[in-house]
C-alpha cells in the first residue's frame, strides 16, 4: 500500500473514533444544560475541527491535537474568516476548549 492508501486508511479509522468522540462530547454538553442550538454549534465546530482541519495534512487524532490549536485559531481560522466579526470567532473557538476540557 503506497503512503496515501496508508493515509486514507488511517483518517478512515480516525474518523470512526471521532464519530464516538462526538457523541459522547453531545450528550456531556446536553448534561451541563446548554441549550441545542448552542450544542448544535459546539459539535459542528468540534467535528470540523477533528474531521477536516486535523485530517487535511496528516492523520491527526483528536487528542494529539490539543497542539495544533493555535495555529487553527490563530492563522487558519481567521483567514478562512475575513471579514466576520471577532465576536463569531470568539464563539467559534470556544470549543476547542470546551473538548480538551471534556477529554
Amino acid at each position: 500500500m503506497d503512503d496515501y492508501g496508508k493515509y486514507e486508511e488511517n483518517c478512515k479509522a480516525i474518523k470512526e473514533f471521532n464519530e464516538r468522540l462526538l457523541k459522547d462530547f453531545e450528550a456531556w454538553l446536553k448534561a451541563s444544560g446548554l441549550s441545542e442550538k448552542t450544542i448544535d454549534k459546539h459539535v459542528s465546530n468540534i467535528d470540523f475541527y477533528i474531521n477536516e482541519y486535523l485530517l487535511y495534512e496528516d492523520a491527526t487524532e483528536a487528542k494529539d491535537g490539543v497542539a495544533a490549536v493555535d495555529m487553527f485559531l490563530g492563522y487558519w481560522f481567521i483567514k478562512g474568516n475575513v471579514g466576520k466579526s471577532i465576536q463569531h470567532q470568539r464563539q467559534c473557538g470556544q470549543p476547542e476548549e470546551i473538548l480538551y476540557i471534556h477529554v
